[in-house]
């Protein structure tokens, strides 16, 4: 895949041909690592669309100031975690009630696959959201 041809680079504004790409090769499993080079972009840009697909927010760092910042998450904040994204609360309150910044909430959602790319944004990819 071609970043130039396809307007990839370091924004939320990646083309609806590579977001779908995105999370279809990411829902299959392929790894992270996988997905930077197929997409000949580092990294971070990854974890950077894929917190943009599954959380709908667009931050790519943390800015330190959130009570709990380098933490490790305790079972009892991810129990609250995956209780209040089930419950469809708004990201940025679950990271104010977890006292963790945006990015950490939503990084903590999609590394651990506990999120799911909203079902508006699968129908407007041309996605079945029954298969994600």
């Amino acid at each position: 895949m071609n970043p130039a041809q396809d307007g990839l680079g370091g924004s939320c504004a990646w083309q609806a041909g590579s977001q779908k790409a995105l999370i279809e090769q990411y829902e299959s499993g392929k790894d992270v690592d996988l997905l930077a080079s197929d997409f000949s972009v580092p990294l971070k840009e990854i974890w950077h669309q894929l917190v943009h697909l599954y959380c709908g927010v667009c931050v790519s760092t943390s800015d330190g100031s959130a009570p709990n910042h380098g933490q490790y998450w305790s079972p009892a904040e991810d129990a609250e975690l995956d209780r209040m994204y089930a419950n469809k609360q708004p990201i940025n309150e679950i990271a104010v009630k977890l006292g963790r910044s945006l990015h950490a909430v939503c990084l903590r959602l999609v590394l651990d696959r506990r999120a799911a790319v909203p079902e508006d944004h699968l129908l407007s990819l041309g996605l079945d959201p029954d298969d994600y």
